[in-house]
């Protein structure tokens, strides 16, 4: 699994395309996106996990593998990522069309931020100023100032982007779409415009190897 990666069901309408888990555990020391000691007001070793059914994040102790404690987000969270200094966690909630940020030093919900609608995907840029989160039902990105926890930007891509990730550098973001697809509650329509073809029958998330 790659940095900032989680993972999803799939499914023909918007309660079956995610597990009743969905899991994206991130580790900074090990490419999982771990929130490690390094950080001034993070607690060493912990992982989170989000639960799209029951709209909480289980944090766990990495180095006993026992639930620490579960933090109430929004409805259907799914993407999750870490600011490098691992004192922040970026929560996209799917069905609230929110962001919730988690301080990793209480555990608790310190902000929510509206984006767009059905956010799916979540990352950091590499000097942590920056998220960038994937609205899947209206084919934008949107982009939040971690400084100030509030959207600075929002640009359209392609039909229902789910993944995104950052190049080591910061200078790029790559968005994972799904194209010439049906999506829920939304007419059929096909993709026009730039970028690449993967080739695979269903992207879903990006992560890039170090």
């Amino acid at each position: 699994m790659g940095p900032g990666t989680s993972t999803s069901g799939t499914g023909s309408t918007a309660g079956r395309r995610h597990r009743s888990l969905a899991v994206a555990v991130a580790m900074l020391a090990s490419g999982l996106l771990l929130v490690g000691a390094p950080a001034a007001h993070a607690a060493p070793g912990r992982a989170y996990v989000t639960n799209f059914n029951s709209g909480t994040v289980s944090v766990i102790d990495t180095a006993t593998n026992a639930l620490v404690t579960t933090i109430v987000v929004g409805d259907g969270p799914e993407g999750v990522a870490v600011t490098p200094n691992g004192a922040r966690v970026y929560v996209v909630n799917f069905n609230s069309g929110t962001v919730s940020v988690i301080d990793t030093g209480s555990n608790t919900v310190v902000a929510t931020v509206p984006v767009g609608v059905r956010p799916s995907g979540v990352a950091v840029s590499p000097d942590g100023s920056r998220v960038y989160v994937t609205n899947s039902d209206d084919d934008t990105v949107s982009v939040i100032n971690t400084a100030t926890n509030s959207v600075v930007a929002t640009f359209r891509v392609g039909i229902w982007p789910v993944g995104v990730a950052f190049s080591p550098d910061g200078a790029r973001a790559y968005v994972a779409k799904r194209p010439l697809r049906r999506r829920v509650g939304r007419r059929r329509r096909l993709q026009h415009g730039g970028g690449h073809g993967l080739g695979g029958p269903r992207p879903l998330r990006l992560g890039r190897h170090p």
